[in-house]
């Protein structure tokens, strides 16, 4: 593969590219815990893909895009010139989101600005606002453990960082295209 590409194998070895731009990246820990993230989705998304099952594939790949697409943000924001202040709101971030609601004024006052400039620099960063980037890792958070078969919904969306399994509902389905107890249904048929 040339420098830019992963290659997928028809043994299912995932190899990663080799470049000294790629090691650099892969040896940052960016933003420290967002990055064992990153490497906890992708093994997951491996496991999926072994399996071939057809919804998990898709999945996997979708996850992997994900994956691809946040990597490569982050690096740009390493050397830019707003990387700096964002990285201890992302920390943060990456350290919380499943256990608390992150106010904005938390993450402006640990990134030295103020909120409105905070919600810029997320919009150049990762074209989201702050909150919808914190619901994105809540989401797929509670997508892992609805698909371990081991959470209800309630437990899957206050174990993610939600605190009414409503809202979870309504969000999980707003960015899936299903309900939670749909998406269950369907990794118990693909576990079968």
């Amino acid at each position: 593969p040339g420098p830019d590409e992963t290659h997928i194998s028809s043994t299912s070895e995932i190899v990663l590219p080799t470049d000294e731009r790629s090691e650099s990246i892969i040896g940052k820990s960016f933003s420290g815990a967002p990055l064992i993230r990153k490497i906890s989705d992708f093994a997951f998304a491996e496991n999926a893909w072994r399996g071939r099952s057809s919804v998990l594939r898709e999945d996997c790949l979708i996850s992997l895009y994900r994956i691809i697409r946040r990597l490569k943000k982050e690096s740009e924001l390493d050397s830019s010139e707003y990387g700096e202040i964002l990285a201890p709101a992302l920390d943060y971030i990456a350290a919380h989101y499943t256990e608390e609601n992150i106010r904005l004024s938390t993450l402006a006052s640990l990134s030295g600005v103020c909120e409105p400039y905070l919600r810029r620099l997320f919009n150049r960063a990762f074209s989201v606002s702050p909150s919808v980037y914190i619901r994105g890792l809540r989401i797929d958070y509670a997508k892992n453990l609805l698909a371990s078969g081991e959470y209800s919904v309630t437990d899957a969306a206050l174990n993610s960082g939600f605190s009414d399994a409503a809202y979870f509902c309504r969000e999980f389905k707003k960015a899936t295209g299903i309900s939670p107890s749909d998406y269950i249904s369907v990794m118990k048929n693909e576990r079968n």
